[in-house]
């Protein structure tokens, strides 16, 4: 733990960090839950025991994974030692065994290595271990160091389930508002208003991300009684949600839920990152302060930009965005008259695009552009309920037929049926978009295919490796590699363990797939790429249909208009 986090937390909450971040009996952190496979990762609710949020992990798949722990890719992005990466994948490398990694080990990995950089490698470990050995000591003697509570109910309420924890519950705390905040909040909150009691698994991560974006953002610190609070209003929102989901006390033991382990290992990436500042300490109660946003006039443009390159490197989060939002017009007009410039320079003037939140500044500049759009969750419950029907007796290709009939016919999550709709609707909506190749005799024209547009739309692969070589193999080839979405998955393809939103070597990185889409359509919109010619009727149908927006720009395509027509009528 980072001294500047232990500074923050109190006794409880830095023995939860140990426990369940750090160290502990339970090492579960959301990079590890990412890459644990949906048949060795099971969440069961309903049960008697407090905690209904069980992760069940099959050590053997674990250790035969060929992805790369994110956590070491990013050290080694950051020691500029990417070359190493298949190394690191092919031997296993993730970040407990970095950790505990000795200099003959060292030795052994890079055998084959240039001495060069092995040298670089063993002094990278070196710092890095000393900067955190300090603080995982400190971590073990607060847990060592703490009388167990008994968190069993009681009739006295001092002694609740989740008394003592904390000396006071924070004084402000409205989910409700919180939510409102966010445009998939609100999707969200609407749902109440049509009688839904329980929110849809495939929205319940967006709500706990939300409630941390906004913490972190607001520099509040969530801790164990705002978790507590925090599940308790949502059930109140939504009476038949498992509060347990997001909060789980457990007897003698640090408590679990989803809000907790999101919070701090967002903490914990923001600070090894820079964007949380090494001093910089969350308050433990929601007021809000009223901040104005710095003036907007072209003369302080300059300034403000350069003062957010400041900003995101060393300090809070919450001040960068009322920077941001302060200048999204002079940004938008950068970009646009400077349209012969890459999109690389665009985004070294405003590196805050490629840190960990920076899909957070899409929203807010996807906003700035379309402040009327709708949610792309508004729709997305009833329309992923309808559409196989829909999709059966329109979709001729004899491969996307074939995992249709079987697909209904089974049990699925709706994360799974999400990446399988996206995969039909090329084959439903097929290429009507044609290629030109000019040689020096004639030229040839050439029908895009629908696994064109499924490839420009989305990309699967079960190891990173698998997934950079693709995109490798259409670099070769001239194809332009726009904004797509990467699903790391198992034996079937819709069996994600992580989904990434890739664009100009940034990556975002999501659990479900459908926030993962909401984010690689605001990104076309916000740094202003063409959609693919292989995949544009797709997009502009996402475009239209969820978030109905039209533009002047937009491609007049009868086939899509017929589809927009009839699946109203299916789904309304």
């Amino acid at each position: 733990m980072d001294s500047s986090v232990s500074e923050i937390l109190n006794d409880d909450e830095q023995r939860y960090l140990y426990n369940n971040l750090i160290g502990g009996d339970t090492l579960l952190s959301d990079s590890l839950l990412e890459n644990v496979p949906p048949a060795s990762c099971s969440t069961e609710y309903g049960s008697n025991e407090p905690n209904h949020n069980k992760v069940i992990l099959n050590l053997d798949e674990i250790q035969s994974s060929d992805t790369l722990d994110p956590e070491v890719d990013d050290l080694l992005r950051q020691w500029q030692l990417e070359s190493l990466r298949p190394c690191f994948i092919e031997n296993q490398i993730d970040l407990t065994a970095l950790k505990h990694a000795q200099p003959h080990h060292i030795n052994e990995l890079l055998n084959s290595v240039p001495l060069g950089l092995r040298i670089k490698l063993e002094q990278n470990i070196s710092k890095w271990k000393e900067s955190h050995q300090n603080t995982a000591g400190a971590a073990q003697k607060v847990n060592l160091g703490i009388q167990r509570e008994d968190y069993g109910h009681s009739t006295n309420e001092k002694e609740h389930t989740f008394g003592g924890l904390l000396d006071s519950v924070p004084e402000i705390i409205n989910v409700e508002k919180i939510l409102q905040n966010y445009a998939e909040g609100k999707t969200i909150l609407k749902l109440i208003d049509g009688g839904v009691r329980e929110i849809p698994m495939s929205q319940k991560q967006t709500v706990v991300d939300k409630i941390v974006d906004y913490f972190i953002q607001q520099n509040q610190k969530l801790n164990v009684s705002a978790a507590k609070t925090i599940s308790i209003q949502i059930n109140k929102l939504f009476p038949e949600e498992t509060p347990e989901y997001y909060f789980a006390p457990q007897t003698g033991k640090a408590p679990k839920g989803k809000l907790l382990s999101k919070y701090y290992n967002q903490v914990r990436r923001l600070t090894d990152s820079g964007l949380l500042g090494k001093k910089v300490k969350l308050r433990s109660s929601i007021k809000h302060r009223n901040i104005e946003e710095l003036p907007a006039a072209e003369e302080n443009c300059v300034t403000i930009k350069e003062k957010l390159k400041y900003v995101q490197e060393g300090e809070r989060w919450e001040q960068l965005v009322v920077m941001w939002k302060s200048v999204q017009n002079y940004r938008r007009k950068m970009l646009l008259e400077n349209q012969e410039s890459s999109i690389v320079s665009f985004l070294n003037e405003w590196p805050a695009f490629k840190r960990p939140l920076g899909y957070t500044l899409v929203d807010l500049d996807f906003e700035y552009l379309y402040s009327n759009a709708e949610s792309l969750f508004t729709k997305w419950e009833i329309f992923s309920r309808k559409i196989f029907d829909y999709l059966m007796p329109i979709v001729k290709d004899k491969r996307c037929k074939c995992i249709l009939q079987k697909f209904v016919l089974e049990q699925h999550s709706d994360d799974e049926k999400a990446i399988v709709i996206l995969f039909l609707l090329h084959a439903a909506l097929t290429p009507t978009s044609k290629k030109v190749t000019k040689t020096e005799n004639k030229s040839t024209v050439q029908k895009f295919t629908i696994g064109d547009s499924q490839d420009s739309f989305i990309v699967f692969g079960k190891s990173v490796l698998e997934i950079e070589s693709k995109l490798l193999s259409k670099k070769s080839m001239n194809q332009p590699v726009q904004p797509l979405i990467a699903v790391l998955h198992e034996n079937e393809f819709y069996q994600a363990k992580q989904v990434i939103v890739l664009f100009d070597n940034v990556k975002y990185y999501f659990v479900n797939i459908v926030p993962a889409l909401d984010c690689c359509f605001k990104v076309f919109h916000v740094f202003d790429f063409k959609y693919p010619q292989e995949s544009l009727i797709v997009w502009q149908f996402i475009q239209i249909y969820f978030y109905n927006i039209q533009t002047a720009h937009d491609a007049v395509i009868p086939k899509l208009t017929m589809f927009l027509k009839e699946l109203n009528k299916v789904v309304n």
